[in-house]
């Protein structure tokens, strides 16, 4: 319901906004047309019932970009404030939970409340992937370097090692653009260990711990299963795809068509693990197409301008660089918290440079 609702407003908006004051540019044809090959997936799918929410929220998501990104944001500061607060705010239930609670991962508030083995560590993972970027825009040095280590040292006890390797490319981002002052980066350093070595000492009291050690080398015992089911199911989706490559199966088919074509017994998942195989073998090659088109114009007007980038452009660059990065070995956004964060991000670089393109 509460997808339906955002997808009914954001329309309408997104219709008003057309009609008054979006550009004229060709990357507003590219999203009519994504939003109708998606309907048409979705009219036309083999999963039609249960598909429904998923088509709701990309299409919403889409929406959302083409209000966003084509016009003056004026509040773009205080929602970035808004999302440092609520990252605060799922930390601190992250790191709560992870110590009273017998939950393996820190897993923020992804979960169900209802069925306890319902919980999702690595969509905690992506949210921070987002988020824990945007400690660069906090002003107050102290606060700056508590909001980092809190958010990394979450993020390291996700356990999720694909978003350890994305983390580590942000930070050499980070790098690269000399957004780390060496005496924060030691200060940050040295309280995400203490925190994640104090969260762990606290935990083992009550709870068996993970091993950090072996996690950390991918040693784990569901290491090798990980990514044996990864490869499968990337050429799952793959063969999927091609075999429906104009409308794809339909939103959120993934399940049921795979169950089709699996080599294993019982080795099955939502999605191909997989953003961009997911809208290929779901939506089709023209839906995959056209969602990269948009990425691309997006990057293409902020890349021309490179000299011009601010702080504020540096941070949302590298959280959504990191995002689409970390889709491409898991998939995580559907989380509509996780989804709306890209989409928004998105929107944002690309109103920042809207006006200087005409």
């Amino acid at each position: 319901p509460l997808v339906g609702i955002l997808a009914i407003g954001l329309g309408v908006l997104a219709v008003w906004k057309w009609r008054e004051s979006f550009s004229r540019s060709w990357e507003r044809w590219v999203g009519a047309a994504l939003l109708v090959m998606m309907a048409l997936s979705w009219v036309f799918s083999e999963a039609w019932a249960v598909g429904f929410s998923d088509y709701l929220a990309f299409s919403s998501a889409i929406i959302l970009y083409l209000w966003l990104g084509f016009g003056d944001v004026q509040w773009k500061g205080r929602f970035l404030r808004v999302v440092i607060w609520g990252t605060g705010v799922a930390v601190l239930m992250g790191f709560l939970l992870y110590i009273f609670r017998d939950e393996v991962r820190m897993i923020g508030p992804f979960f169900n409340k209802l069925i306890h083995a319902h919980t999702w560590p690595n969509a905690f993972a992506l949210f921070l992937l987002l988020t824990w970027p945007l400690g660069f825009l906090i002003e107050k040095r102290r606060w700056r370097v508590a909001f980092l280590s809190f958010s990394i040292a979450a993020l390291f006890l996700t356990f999720s090692r694909g978003a350890m390797l994305v983390f580590a490319g942000q930070v050499l981002l980070f790098a690269i653009a000399r957004k780390w002052r060496w005496k924060e980066a030691v200060a940050v350093v040295i309280l995400v260990a203490s925190l994640v070595v104090s969260a762990n000492f606290l935990r083992g009291l009550n709870f068996p711990l993970v091993d950090v050690g072996e996690k950390v080398a991918f040693e784990a015992d569901e290491g090798d299963q990980s990514k044996s089911d990864r490869l499968l199911f990337w050429q799952g989706g793959l063969d999927l795809a091609l075999d429906k490559p104009v409308l794809g199966w339909g939103p959120f088919s993934f399940r049921e068509a795979y169950n089709g074509i699996e080599k294993e017994l019982l080795q099955t998942a939502d999605h191909p693990h997989n953003l961009y195989l997911k809208l290929a073998a779901e939506y089709g090659f023209p839906v995959l197409i056209l969602f990269l088109l948009l990425l691309g114009a997006n990057f293409v007007a902020a890349g021309r301008r490179w000299r011009q980038w601010d702080q504020e452009t540096v941070v949302l660059g590298v959280a959504v660089l990191g995002a689409l990065a970390h889709n491409m070995i898991d998939y995580n956004l559907n989380f509509l918290a996780n989804l709306l964060l890209l989409m928004t991000y998105l929107a944002f670089i690309r109103s920042k440079f809207l006006n200087k393109d005409k």
